[in-house]
């Protein structure tokens, strides 16, 4: 609820599913001590979309918002939306990161019918901030006498591009693909990870996974055996949690610098951004191309929108 919270005073949403990942927990007995963190997606609350002109909206007709770039079609070119930016840095600030002064976007390659081009545009090298806090006061009713206070350490906050989404016909046996959420700007707050399950569409859901998930893991190491690493998602019927896929091995994502969006610089330096955090966010955001760039390949900012 914290971050929800947070989410309307930024003007941003809840779209992706939570997904967890590991950090601190207070859950913890004898013999183990549970660690837990998350991984939180938010869709940006823009008129236009992360990298194209194409309306930002949840739901609608199938692929009606969709541009040339979304369906990445050959030859078109990403244009960021100064909004978003502006929207994370007043969420870093919101929640003590660093802004860093210099940020650059990644290719993010995997191989989903709903991502056309085959790849993510994200960051993962230079992030748009880092080191940040959220304070959260716990108390749940018939367990807690009265609230405590807790803290989480944000590794880093980035934006990121969503893919679109399959639609699958059990009837026809057959998929089809509505790109009208292909390249929605998201917001990822990225907190230390052990623990990953996907699918976690509420706060109430993300709880019970954590609780589920505890007591699985307990019951696996007092048997003697050993808990691998892998994607699970979460049941909210059966209030379980599915294994998905193995991640003994990582991932070979392929990240590579993203060729046609260029770096961009925060006006915000780092003593700027501490005298910022502590005030109310309401002075206005700048972002702008890196001068060490050419007047000719610095791309051109949308306005805000």
């Amino acid at each position: 609820m914290v971050l929800r919270n947070i989410s309307r005073r930024l003007l941003y949403r809840y779209k992706q599913p939570f997904t967890c990942k590991c950090n601190y927990s207070t859950v913890s007995d004898k013999k183990w001590q549970s660690v837990v963190g998350l991984e939180v997606h938010a869709q940006l609350n823009t008129e236009t979309k992360l990298f194209s002109g194409a309306q930002n909206t949840f739901g609608g007709l199938v692929n009606n918002c969709v541009a040339l770039l979304d369906a990445a079609v050959p030859g078109t070119l990403p244009a960021l939306n100064r909004k978003c930016v502006e929207l994370g840095v007043k969420t870093a600030l919101a929640l003590s990161c660093k802004v860093n002064e210099v940020s650059t976007f990644d290719r993010k390659h995997y191989f989903y019918a709903d991502l056309p081009a085959g790849y993510q545009i994200t960051q993962q090298r230079a992030p748009l901030a880092s080191d940040g806090v959220i304070n959260f006061q716990v108390f749940t009713p018939g367990i807690h006498k009265k609230p405590y206070k807790k803290s989480s350490k944000i590794k880093q906050i980035q934006l990121e591009q969503d893919s679109g989404k399959s639609l699958h016909d059990d009837e026809l046996k057959r998929s089809l693909v509505d790109l009208n959420r292909a390249g929605a700007p998201l917001i990822e707050l990225v907190f230390e990870p052990d623990l990953e399950i996907k699918n976690i569409g509420s706060v109430r859901g993300v709880a019970g996974a954590i609780r589920h998930e505890i007591e699985r893991q307990k019951a696996i190491l007092e048997s003697g055996g050993r808990i691998v690493n892998e994607t699970r998602s979460w049941d909210a019927v059966a209030r379980i949690t599915i294994a998905m896929r193995d991640k003994e091995v990582v991932q070979d994502y392929r990240y590579m610098p993203e060729p046609t969006s260029h770096r961009y610089m925060s006006t915000f330096t780092p003593k700027k951004t501490a005298k910022m955090s502590s005030a109310y966010l309401s002075s206005k955001t700048k972002c702008q191309n890196s001068r060490r760039l050419t007047k000719k390949t610095r791309p051109r900012l949308p306005a805000s929108l």
